[in-house]
């Protein structure tokens, strides 16, 4: 299985007829950039913190790049490959899914192979846009879920396996997003960068990762 087949397209058609898809590969990366640059520097943080928690660059100093970290550029990704002297961003799929004329998906994942070896799993969307909640505690999702995440995540495990990936990766934004991915089998992933959160009892962008 390839990074384009892991949107859940077919279940997505079916749940909502007449929804409309997009797709973008690495050479759709300067357009996804330009409308998603938290998640471009979420890829380059999550190569960064793996590649100095693998134990294969321990001469690099772990604060070397806090400039581009500070300054939020959306291409860090590119600092990173230069200071590991190598490719990072191995391949990239953003999939959507929306409704004719609607001025945003209602569905969406984007996906990286990192450097070293796992897959980062950026923004997930799954929402279907004819169950609209009334619940004014669901402040970020105005719709009730698709419940297809556990579908994407077999997808996901089947493309890691056909690539060799050692582990699927994700950045959880807040602590209840944090124990939803628990329940799917992620945990606070080994790395220094989940560390310093967990140390400084940060309640956001909690490192995670699981096994393949």
């Amino acid at each position: 299985m390839r990074l384009a087949d892991v949107f859940p397209r077919a279940e997505i058609a079916a749940a909502v007829p007449g929804a409309v898809f997009r797709d973008l590969d690495v050479q759709g990366l300067e357009a996804f950039t330009a409308d998603n640059p938290n998640t471009m520097i979420a890829f380059g943080f999550a190569t960064w913190d793996h590649a100095l928690s693998s134990g294969r660059h321990d001469d690099l100093d772990p604060q070397m790049l806090a400039g581009p970290i500070n300054d939020e550029d959306p291409w860090f990704i590119r600092h990173v490959e230069a200071a590991l002297g190598r490719r990072a961003l191995l391949d990239f799929h953003y999939a959507e899914a929306r409704m004719p004329g609607a001025p945003e998906p209602f569905a969406s994942v984007s996906l990286a192979h990192l450097y070293p070896n796992h897959l980062h799993i950026g923004d997930v969307l799954l929402l279907d846009p004819n169950r609209p909640r009334q619940d004014s505690r669901w402040v970020d999702q105005k719709y009730a879920s698709l419940r297809l995440f556990g579908v994407l995540l077999e997808n996901l495990r089947a493309a890691a396996a056909a690539l060799g990936v050692e582990k699927l990766t994700l950045t959880a934004a807040n602590r209840p997003l944090r124990a939803a991915f628990e329940r799917h089998g992620f945990r606070l992933a080994d790395t220094m960068g989940a560390r310093m959160i967990e140390a400084v009892g940060v309640a956001h962008s909690f490192p995670m990762e699981r096994a393949v």
